[in-house]
């Protein structure tokens, strides 16, 4: 399923402090954000630890996608930090240093925020199950199909 929402101001910060560790740890006013779950991008995003903010390039074919990659400074699949993630939504600046426009103001709309989410039974079977086989399984094909949805909104709906 896929969720569409704007982004303003206060999801720039919200966004900066789930990859940014410290910047969670402030927030919360602790290291844990409730029970045993840490703060911070592996607390919120996944049991493993892995970061949330991926960079996702889709080009209409290779050679857009790697002109893309180069102009951003950004592979495909990259993780960004918080430094990263605030000079992109906060500066306008990739982090090759591109400007992408103007700096965002008060009643800016900097961007969307796209959510991608597995069906219920797909979440269900990877917390169910502790064979690592499965697990890499399920995240297998959930990248694809994040892959697959974004080659379409790229297509149709982005630019």
């Amino acid at each position: 399923m896929l969720t569409i929402a704007k982004l303003h101001s206060e999801s720039v910060a919200y966004y900066e402090s789930t990859v940014d560790p410290e910047k969670a740890v402030a927030a919360s006013g602790s290291e844990e954000t409730s029970g045993d779950t840490p703060a911070g991008p592996g607390g919120y995003y996944s049991e493993d630890g892995t970061a949330p903010a991926t960079a996702w390039i889709n080009g209409v074919d290779a050679t857009q996608s790697v002109t893309l990659t180069e102009f951003l400074g950004v592979n495909s699949g990259e993780q960004l930090d918080g430094a990263a993630v605030r000079g992109w939504f906060n500066r306008m600046r990739t982090p090759s240093g591109a400007k992408l426009g103007r700096k965002p103001g008060p009643t800016t709309l900097p961007g969307y925020d796209l959510t991608f989410c597995a069906p219920k039974s797909v979440s269900v079977l990877w917390g169910l199950t502790d064979s690592p086989a499965v697990r890499a399984a399920v995240d297998a094909a959930h990248a694809a199909a994040v892959s697959a949805a974004m080659e379409y909104v790229t297509e149709h709906a982005a630019y």
